[in-house]
């Protein structure tokens, strides 16, 4: 496998048809691992350090915003070799040092199933947890804030609600924690 970056275009196809949000994010630093045929196995983007809570995290252990990357999608597909997402993430770490970020964190959805080992395998560490876990629902369909704020301007679940009426729905059961994982690159 091939490591390196990925065009902004082919990033958002990927990331648009492939990782589980179907919510690119945009102006961030890709990478991926290509077969010998330049297929993408895997794929990592990296953003700028927006999240207050792990903006809080990073600042505890002496890391400013502007010298930290959020980890902000994250997937390989079926034919990726075992461990190609650990051997992604260590690279791309690497990658992120030599673009002066001193640490780079990310979130682990617990509630999917998703429990962070690709990320312990590399040499990240669990920095802590975001409490009140909500999915957000537009038309029926899952939804992120950064979505919803682009569409309709930053609000509260109650805003949206009077705002959008039955095309906004927010989930009803108990979720668990998000869990925040972090690395100094």
């Amino acid at each position: 496998l091939r490591f390196g970056l990925v065009a902004d275009a082919e990033a958002v196809e990927l990331m648009s048809s492939f990782h589980y949000l179907r919510s690119p994010r945009e102006h961030g630093v890709y990478y991926g691992l290509r077969s010998r045929s330049g297929k993408v196995v895997a794929f990592c983007a990296c953003s700028a350090s927006d999240e207050p809570v792990v903006q809080e995290l990073l600042a505890a252990k002496g890391h400013s915003a502007a010298e930290t990357s959020i980890v902000s999608r994250v997937f390989a597909f079926d034919q990726a070799p075992r461990n190609s997402l650990s051997f992604m993430l260590a690279r791309v770490l690497t990658a992120e040092r030599s673009r002066g970020m001193a640490a780079l964190a990310t979130y682990v959805n617990p509630n999917l199933g998703f429990s962070g080992s690709s990320y312990l395998a590399s040499g990240w560490r669990l920095l802590g947890q975001q409490v009140g876990t909500t999915y957000r629902y537009l038309d029926h369909r899952y939804t992120t804030d950064r979505v919803l704020a682009s569409k309709f301007g930053p609000a509260d679940d109650d805003t949206y609600q009077r705002l959008l009426g039955s095309r906004f729905a927010v989930s009803a059961l108990p979720l668990m924690p998000l869990l925040i994982f972090g690395s100094d690159a």
